[in-house]
């Protein structure tokens, strides 16, 4: 239908490349697990050593029992029967005797699943996410390839990234000094696999992963929103304890449970590709010599739970550098464009995400950050004589001359985009962070009443050379910093117990400004609670007690007491979270910075 009347004249230009915008950072902290080889054997000595010791005990109770019979006592008299705890069965270890239980079966252990032998490290990250325009990206490489020689073909001329680069400027007085930022993986001794995000650096982050990690967390992120090369996303940190949230995508990309409906897959500007049929098609520089495509799909997770998300594959260079060259001798993979999605867009997607960890930074300071896109060379391919501009010719021989002075047989296939407008200051939290409970507003009865917040104030600290994450609930007036030392009750890191600590610390350097609600609306509801803090950075925040409603409720039904005379009935009156039908049970820590 409407075939052009007459044939092409134009020449191929370079389109205009859109780069990254809004860039967004959130600092955040937490718990990642790690496989530890040494850990595992530790344990394992550990598990021999106790089975040991218990056999000990049982043939020593076996000869006790033999010689009460033979001097005719009574075997189930005295104490037997009982635990070490005064209970009858009841398990009490001997290094925590004042362990308990979780009484609330409505709970689970948040985050990654563990079993016992890996290693658990504080981590603090700024996680970089940006918005990658590629509609708009799709409507310029139409402008500049619809009419011109060489074909047209919505698939095949359709952007394809092939990574980015990050950089990161500390806010100090003077002009930023940028400085480039390598891809790391997670653990502290960070580990460098490479100066950019691309199918190379991909590939090595995911045979750590296979080796280090327990297993990955799920992706919480409509993947609607995602390049199904996954070149664009750092892959979610093996996080322990909660589970990832807002913190893991940008504030106008919903996250999957957030997400409208899916509705069918339609192709850029409402047109249906014509996919090649021949192998003079120039779609099939793109495919190897046995017409299968190259793109393979991400590594799935291999312990705890991981998942694959389906987001198509990626392209994993022989010889380095980025995805999508032509041919592997060209320095990186290829990706089919009919492979992974490419050349459609779900409807309503305007843009996808872009995701970046950098877990170089160093808590109470405050950084920028900005990303460069780098894509593949739509002009890079074979076409028919004339069909370049010379303009475009120009560039590709010029780069080729530096490639080879470089000692390279050719450049790669690859093209940059500016760099991105800076991000706004972002600083970085100490191990700690608050959430809000509930407010209390001043009565009138006294001339100096003042407002009070009631916090969750939850903080990382060693107990007994193990980072433990540890929650409290203390009222603060404006001024107060949410700092303390108590005594307190910790989860134990497999979600079932409960542990009495000491003198915990609580080390936020959060300071209370403001606060706003609380006023009595009947005997039962009071107005919901805002709270103007300020962070160790000197950054202003605000938290809202109906977002933090969900974690302040699945706190206070773990931890609550249980009603020894009714085991059945529901939690005591204040916890809103208990009983039956009860909300928040699935939710941990979340909202700004990762708290």
């Amino acid at each position: 239908w409407d075939r052009a009347v007459i044939m092409p004249t134009i020449s191929r230009t370079d389109p205009i490349l859109m780069p990254a915008v809004e860039v967004t950072v959130t600092g955040g902290y937490g718990l990642f697990a790690f496989l530890d080889e040494g850990i595992r054997r530790q344990r394992a000595i550990e598990a021999e050593t106790e089975a040991a010791r218990k056999q000990q005990e049982m043939d020593k109770q076996r000869e006790q029992e033999q010689r009460n019979q033979q001097q005719g006592r009574n075997p189930g008299g005295g104490e037997r029967g009982r635990g070490p705890g005064g209970g009858p069965g009841m398990p009490v270890d001997p290094d925590h005797p004042n362990r308990r239980p979780v009484e609330s079966n409505m709970t689970r252990p948040t985050g990654l699943p563990l079993q016992g032998d890996e290693r658990v490290d504080l981590t603090t990250w700024a996680c970089v996410t940006a918005k990658v325009p590629i509609k708009e990206q799709i409507s310029r490489f139409k402008d500049a390839f619809e009419n011109a020689r060489g074909g047209y073909s919505p698939d095949v001329d359709f952007p394809q990234y092939a990574g980015y680069f990050v950089e990161r400027a500390e806010v100090t007085p003077g002009e930023p000094q940028w400085q480039k930022i390598p891809v790391h993986d997670a653990q502290a001794k960070r580990t460098v696999v490479g100066n950019a995000l691309n199918g190379k650096t991909l590939g090595t982050l995911f045979a750590l992963i296979q080796k280090e990690w327990p297993g990955q967390s799920m992706e919480v992120v409509d993947g609607r929103y995602m390049d199904p090369s996954g070149v664009l996303i750092y892959p979610l940190p093996p996080l322990v304890g909660r589970e990832w949230g807002i913190e893991a995508t940008h504030p106008d990309i919903p996250l999957a449970v957030n997400a409208p409906p899916m509705e069918t897959e339609m192709p850029p500007e409402g047109e249906q590709p014509a996919l090649p049929t021949a192998k003079t098609d120039e779609a099939d520089e793109f495919l190897p010599a046995d017409g299968t495509s190259r793109a393979g799909g991400r590594p799935g997770a291999t312990r705890g739970g991981g998942r694959e998300t389906g987001m198509g594959g990626f392209g994993m260079g022989e010889r380095g550098g980025f995805g999508m060259g032509r041919d592997r001798s060209e320095g990186g993979g290829t990706m089919d464009s009919r492979g992974g999605g490419m050349g459609t867009l779900s409807r309503g997607v305007t843009h996808w995400l872009l995701r970046f960890f950098d877990f170089t930074v160093e808590p109470g300071k405050q950084y920028k950050y900005r990303v460069r896109l780098v894509m593949s060379d739509p002009n890079r391919r074979p076409f028919p004589p004339n069909a370049l501009d010379p303009a475009v010719m120009n560039r590709i021989r010029d780069e080729n001359q530096a490639a080879k002075k470089a000692g390279r047989a050719s450049a790669q296939p690859i093209r940059f985009t500016e760099w991105s407008e800076p991000s706004p200051t972002v600083g970085i939290p100490l191990a700690g962070g608050v959430q809000v409970a509930e407010a209390k507003s001043p009565t009138g009865k006294l001339f100096n009443d003042e407002p009070t917040a009631k916090l969750l104030v939850d903080s990382i600290g060693d107990v007994e050379g193990k980072p433990t994450q540890a929650a409290i609930e203390k009222e603060f007036h404006r001024g107060g910093v949410a700092d303390l030392v108590s005594d307190v009750e910790v989860l134990t890191i497999d979600g079932r117990w409960i542990d009495e600590v000491k003198s915990f610390g609580f080390r936020t350097g959060i300071t209370v400004l403001d606060v706003k609600g609380g006023e009595q609306l009947s005997r039962d509801h009071k107005t919901p609670a805002r709270v103007l803090l300020m962070d160790p950075a000197g950054q202003l925040f605000v938290r809202n007690e109906l977002d933090d409603l969900p974690a302040v409720e699945r706190h206070r039904l773990t931890f609550q007491e249980p009603d020894r005379r009714n085991r059945n009935a529901p939690a005591q009156e204040g916890y809103p979270g208990g009983g039956e039908g009860g909300r928040g049970m699935e939710m941990g820590f979340g909202g700004r910075g990762g708290r």
